[in-house]
């Protein structure tokens, strides 16, 4: 038997990684860096571009696909590996914004992937 509960979790930590994935899409543009930063800029839209799509299609098909909320938890987890990377630390504001989104992929993504769990333990 499948729940409300279980369903609804993975929609709302989807939902918001989907959300978070366009944020780092846009943060390049925010923090007004996008030009000076070519690396991270490119690196910013793509994670965000997968990030979005994977949240996107799992908030839609919460029973299926708990690949995608993992591909989510690398992404943040790449993120992160990324500003030192990319040698990143230059604009303070987008070096938090990226450590900030990052860490809420990984928490929702975590957060996403336990609902499936759960959802198994207690059928």
């Amino acid at each position: 038997m499948v729940t409300d509960d279980f369903a609804s979790q993975v929609k709302l930590a989807s939902g918001v990684n989907a959300l978070l994935g366009l944020i780092l899409i846009a943060s390049p543009w925010l923090c007004g860096d996008a030009w000076r930063y070519h690396g991270i800029t490119f690196n910013n839209i793509v994670t965000g571009a997968v990030v979005a799509i994977c949240g996107a299609v799992r908030m839609y098909w919460p029973h299926r696909a708990v690949g995608l909320s993992v591909a989510n938890i690398a992404c943040g987890l790449w993120t992160l590996v990324a500003l030192a990377a990319f040698g990143y630390d230059v604009n303070k504001w987008h070096l938090w914004l990226d450590i900030i989104v990052s860490v809420a992929l990984m928490v929702f993504g975590m957060w996403s992937v336990s609902a499936k769990l759960n959802e198994q333990r207690n059928p």
